[in-house]
């Protein structure tokens, strides 16, 4: 083949896993001209990518947000000739896009299985099966597959290519003493944030114990709560709201240890190269979503039998109480991340 188009538009987090993957096969196949269709929000996150390897966006809030905007941008892609479409998404956007080019360009497609079946199994709240799900890498890697892909897993970080590259955001702060620390205390789900009071006393916790600590974020609501720590604690300091997506990642990288609720922070800090320590509330590892090569060990959770009872983080909590939330301390909270530190040095 020598054009394939593949086709990722959302969630965030879900785009980032797929970086290993779409920079791997690119790699391998250096004579295929790889296509990355995406929300065109998410394009930054595509540094350092192959040579082979375009990256393009759908405006899915905008003029592909309905389906004659959506038909009109399928139309705009068939002069390009692709050999073939592989859909890494698999909802109703993508469904249209690879079946135009398949009734007007004669394009076969590959499309993901997403293990609908297995995950409601996995969540339900009666009578579960709680197992490990295939890990969603691996269903990209396996639908790739389907399309005579195959490639070996050569991907470590996103900066493999980057040579020296040194973020702008390390001019703003201090010369590097002792420990540093990212923390990325908020998720697009309230099943999946420890409470933002008790993240407070983890950050003053941590801050006690003479670690520096880098607050990452959202503007608006998120910027508003990560300033106010950042001015209340010591050695603590805010990037929310401040630099590119591009300089936060290239920042990453001079940190020990990412601490993140299951988002999309915790790929890009597993994308970078560090250990990650994720807290996971509603949702579980089992699902598939654990970040790219961290060990699980680094997985801090309650095993309560409820649990996972979502996916996603976004479903009511069936005993009222938010226990997966609420029954780790702050204490046992900043034990976890201390001796995550230890295991590193």
């Amino acid at each position: 083949m020598k054009r394939v188009l593949l086709i990722r538009f959302s969630a965030i987090g879900d785009v980032a896993m797929l970086i290993p993957v779409v920079y791997s096969v690119a790699q391998r196949y250096p004579e295929t001209g790889f296509t990355l269709l995406t929300s065109k929000s998410l394009i930054p996150l595509f540094i350092n990518k192959p040579g082979n390897l375009n990256v393009i966006g759908a405006d899915l809030n905008g003029t592909e947000k309905k389906l004659p905007g959506l038909l009109r941008f399928a139309a705009s892609l068939l002069p390009r000739k692709y050999d073939a479409v592989i859909d890494l998404h698999n909802v109703l956007r993508s469904r249209v896009l690879r079946l135009y080019l398949k009734v007007r360009g004669g394009v076969p497609f590959y499309a993901l299985d997403k293990g609908r079946s297995e995950k409601r199994r996995l969540t339900r709240r009666n009578n579960k099966i709680v197992a490990p799900l295939k890990p969603t890498i691996t269903r990209y890697k396996e639908t790739l597959e389907k399309a005579s892909l195959g490639f070996p897993d050569n991907f470590d970080t996103i900066f493999d290519n980057a040579g020296s590259v040194v973020s702008a955001i390390a001019a703003d702060m201090p010369p590097k003493e002792g420990r540093w620390i990212g923390l990325a205390p908020f998720a697009k789900h309230e099943g999946k944030i420890y409470p933002v009071a008790k993240m407070e006393e983890v950050l003053k916790g941590l801050a006690a114990k003479g670690y520096t600590v880098f607050l990452f974020g959202g503007r608006g609501e998120e910027q508003v709560v990560l300033d106010t720590w950042a001015e209340k604690f010591p050695c603590v300091y805010s990037l929310a709201g401040r630099y590119p997506l591009n300089e936060e990642l290239c920042f990453m990288r001079e940190l020990d240890l990412f601490v993140s609720m299951d988002s999309a922070n915790m790929h890009f800090a597993a994308l970078v190269g560090i250990p990650v320590v994720s807290f996971w509330g509603q949702t579980h590892p089992n699902a598939g979503f654990y970040p790219w090569r961290q060990p699980l060990e680094n997985a801090l959770q309650l095993p309560l039998s409820c649990r996972p009872c979502s996916v996603f983080g976004n479903k009511k909590c069936h005993r009222g109480d938010w226990a997966c939330l609420n029954n780790i301390s702050p204490d046992r909270f900043v034990a976890f991340v201390s001796d995550k530190l230890e295991e590193i040095i």
